[in-house]
Formats: structure tokens, sequence, C-alpha cells
């Protein structure tokens, strides 16, 4: 899972000290709602584990104003989950060779042109 953080932040606020602790103080209050909606809705606990590092990129807009965007990707824990199967076999080719073949343009009876005059 990837928890994603976008904002507009004044310059000055990110010059002060901890800027990217706040940050990441708001990626972890988003991933503690997440599980307790989970918790709220299922009844069950999932646990949230960190896969490396939190990326913060911050992009100038203005001479006041810059772009932040932060996430940080998790291992999901506690969840039952599908088995990714191989996919079924394609049948529907067959039948769209069958559908085409039967729906093939044939050429009108007054058709004057011939298929020379198509040629260069």
């Amino acid at each position: 899972m990837i928890i994603n953080y976008q904002s507009d932040v004044r310059m000055k606020d990110l010059k002060e000290n901890g800027f990217e602790n706040d940050i990441m103080r708001t990626i972890n209050e988003v991933k503690k709602f997440l599980q307790k909606e989970y918790k709220t809705i299922t009844g069950k606990s999932v646990s949230l584990t960190a896969k490396g590092e939190p990326q913060v990129i911050v992009q100038t807009t203005s001479n006041v104003r810059t772009f932040v965007q932060a996430y940080q990707h998790y291992k999901i824990g506690g969840l039952k989950m599908d088995q990714i199967l191989e996919p079924s076999a394609d049948t529907t080719r067959d039948i769209t060779k069958k559908f085409l073949e039967a729906a093939k343009a044939k050429r009108p009876q007054n058709e004057k042109i011939s298929p020379k005059d198509n040629q260069k």
C-alpha cells in the first residue's frame, strides 16, 4: 500500500526546522486513521509496516509557495488475501475470430469501382 500526501506550503514554512518531520507525522496520522477505520468496519485489526524510507519531493511553484508531495510504502499484515492465480484460458479470441469472419463486409452489387482504380 502507498500512502501519498500532497500540499501547497509557503516558503517560510519550508525553511523551518522539522518540516520533514511534520510531513511524516501527517502520513502517520493517515496510517492510524486507515487502521482505525478498518477495525471499525470489519472488527479486525490490520498492521501497516513501513517499507523503505519515505520519499518527500518539494517543487517551487512561485517565490512564495512550494508544492510538496510525500509518499511512504507499507506492507499490509493481518489481512487474508486471495492468492493470485494464473489467468484463465482466453476463449474470447476464438469467438471474436468467428464473429469477424461472419461479419466480413461484402461489396455492394452496384459498385462500379474496380480494384485497379484504388492502386497507384
